[in-house]
């Protein structure tokens, strides 16, 4: 059987992306993106429609990572951590 293990985290890296964990700080980006509807149209999940639903979701995100049951990256523009950042669950 396949045993994974998240622990320590990982960052991954390309020539121009960063994939890093996701945390409180990304509690703006977590709502533009769970809030939109288009780009939820597929999740079967309720949309995020305040900062108190993105943080709750940022929480469900760790848990699962140091629960060893799931893990996401925030994916960014390597120097520009603010923008163009999308989440996809892995």
């Amino acid at each position: 059987m396949l045993t994974i293990n998240f622990h320590p985290f990982q960052n991954i890296e390309t020539k121009r992306l960063l994939l890093r964990r996701i945390d409180k700080n990304d509690v703006e980006e977590v709502l533009a993106l769970r809030g939109n509807h288009q780009a939820m149209k597929y999740i079967p999940r309720p949309l995020a429609k305040t900062k108190e639903d993105a943080l709750e979701h940022i929480a469900m995100i760790e848990d699962k990572i140091v629960n060893n049951t799931g893990i996401n990256w925030g994916i960014t523009i390597k120097g520009n951590p603010k923008n163009n950042r999308s989440y996809w669950a892995l």
